[in-house]
């Protein structure tokens, strides 16, 4: 709590997805002209889990 992130322009990052409890955040995003997200869509998909069984 209390923390938070800035990524360098062009920079790839997962999406901002929690993996437990709470899973509380904000995303705050720039305003201006031109595409302001790029989106790679895998073949097959992928299951993350947080490994506390």
């Amino acid at each position: 709590p209390g923390e938070g992130v800035n990524f360098h322009k062009g920079t790839w990052h997962g999406v901002l997805t929690p993996l437990a409890e709470p899973g509380l955040f904000a995303v705050i995003d720039r305003i201006g002209e031109g595409a302001n997200l790029e989106e790679h869509w895998f073949e097959e998909p992928y299951i993350i889990e947080d490994g506390r069984g």
